[in-house]
């Protein structure tokens, strides 16, 4: 999780409107953007009415604004919101609602780091400005989506070290937010134990449910990615582990309500405790969030990160991300499957900065979506050693294949025989939550009759045993008389077998 440290005031003055002069007209393109001549980046972005709305921030002066580009990649005139006195503000999260964009993100000076809060009319003036939170603790917002029962309340989701510790040590509560449309704090709830590292999702479940992505960090090398469904009441309903070696945490989308697709970072092995050897992670949950089968995608490879997953009008899924290519490039990629998780192809990407083909950069495509006609537009950032400013936005736009046109199409980097398969055997299944837990556990099965369960800590010594007795496919277990730390929960009935990671935490 990013530190947000920076001098500065609370200060805000006036709007400033600057016409961005740089325009483009191209069917397909992958430019870096020369905003105000300043370095610049971003990590998501929304499509209202074909026009692109954009969060940037300005960095080291802390300014944002929220910039308008055509989907053929013209900027068009943008506000800009002048923060002062080098306010650090990192705008990750916009939604639209009511014709109003609405942007947060991680945002302070020195240590004290709040979450602003922006609201704009769709000409991209600011409406509205505020911070929610005290100067006490860290609380960084992360992400955002739209209330599943009020049409005039956002809730936002990040990460706080309020109850963790002191002279902020890195420990971090998950956090979700509820808010109106003008940033008043309605309610806060904290999840899980003080080992939260980063969240990066947040979708609508099923039944008015919201589905978050995060991960947590057990060790110095054991990293879990976590999917946590909470009902609409922002009441934990199940919370399970994805990757129980991984390199970040997931990206979800959620399928009509009948099951959800999860990517993340898949770690194999560390090498001489420098370098992790990752690939692509996609897993299919069904609503209980029991795993129905996982896939594994390319060569592994370090520093291989995944971002975004979206589904096609197809029903295809687009997973984006980077991975780094040898040892001075890091390139973005997109890679497309069938709704199955079956490979159709990878690219890798870079901008193309004429006249200078830049080869030593960092590339990141953070965000993307499928227009009505089948191309595809990413946003990121793009970082040089040679090129002035030297880290800027990146947009990309590519056909439904990948390609910038019929004539400039970047080789398919995955072939199907670059595809590895792990199945879960469907029989038993079962989730625990929640997880971390303290004191009481509750298990849903797929069985209904006896079940016997073990609880084993990670010397392999049984500490508990019973049989359960569920009742509506449900279970109570008391694991106070548990000391915390991590365990294996292994359940039996009737020939079938299912193993569970379980965290105690007080």
């Amino acid at each position: 999780m990013r530190a947000l440290l920076i001098k500065g005031t609370a200060m805000l003055s006036l709007n400033l409107l600057v016409d961005i002069t740089l325009t483009y007209s191209q069917t397909y393109f992958s430019k870096r953007i020369n905003f105000f001549n300043e370095n610049s980046n971003t990590y998501s972005f929304i499509n209202f009415n074909d026009t692109l709305y954009v969060p940037i921030p300005i960095l080291q002066i802390g300014d944002v604004f929220l910039a308008k580009v055509t989907i053929n990649g013209d900027t068009l005139p943008t506000p800009r919101l002048k923060t002062g006195a080098r306010k650090y503000i990192y705008p990750y999260a916009i939604k639209a609602l009511n014709n109003s964009m609405y942007v947060s993100g991680p945002g302070g000076y020195y240590n004290t780091i709040q979450s602003p809060f922006f609201k704009f009319n769709t000409s991209g003036d600011t409406v509205k400005t505020t911070f929610i939170g005290d100067t006490t603790y860290y609380a960084q917002i992360q992400l955002m989506a739209n209330s599943t029962t009020k049409n005039n309340q956002l809730v936002l989701v990040g990460a706080t070290d309020s109850t963790c510790s002191t002279n902020h040590s890195s420990l971090f509560k998950l956090m979700v937010r509820c808010v109106d449309t003008n940033g008043v704090l309605i309610q806060t709830k904290l999840y899980t134990s003080c080992k939260v590292t980063g969240v990066t999702s947040v979708v609508k479940g099923d039944k008015n449910s919201y589905l978050i992505g995060y991960g947590t960090t057990l060790g110095t090398w054991d990293t879990e990615s976590r999917v946590l469904k909470l009902d609409s009441n922002l009441n934990i309903v199940w919370d399970v582990a994805i990757n129980n070696t991984s390199g970040g945490a997931p990206n979800i989308i959620n399928h009509n309500d009948k099951y959800y697709m999860v990517i993340s970072t898949k770690v194999d092995s560390v090498w001489n405790f420098t370098y992790k050897w990752e690939r692509v992670s996609l897993t299919k949950l069904d609503l209980n969030g029991n795993i129905i089968w996982q896939r594994y995608y390319g060569v592994k490879k370090p520093y291989t990160q995944t971002s975004v997953l979206k589904q096609c009008a197809n029903g295809d899924l687009l997973i984006c991300g980077g991975q780094q290519d040898n040892s001075v490039e890091f390139l973005a990629y997109l890679l497309r499957t069938d709704s199955l998780g079956n490979i159709k192809w990878w690219r890798n990407y870079r901008p193309i900065t004429a006249p200078i083909q830049d080869t030593t950069a960092e590339n990141h495509i953070y965000d993307m979506l499928e227009l009505a006609n089948g191309d595809i537009i990413g946003v990121g950032w793009s970082g040089s050693r040679f090129l002035l400013p030297s880290q800027q936005t990146w947009l990309l736009k590519v056909d439904s294949n990948g390609c910038l046109g019929a004539n400039n199409c970047p080789p398919n980097l995955a072939p199907p025989t670059a595809l590895s398969q792990q199945y879960t055997p469907v029989g038993l299944t079962a989730t625990l939550y929640p997880n971390p837990a303290s004191n009481e556990l509750t298990l849903s099965l797929s069985a209904t009759t006896t079940t016997q369960l073990s609880i084993t800590n990670m010397l392999g010594q049984t500490l508990h045993t019973e049989a359960l007795q569920p009742t509506n496919h449900q279970a109570q277990l008391s694991i106070a008389h548990l000391p915390q730390g991590v365990y294996i929960v292994t359940l039996h009935n009737n020939g079938n077998s299912i193993t569970k990671r379980l965290v105690i935490s007080r």
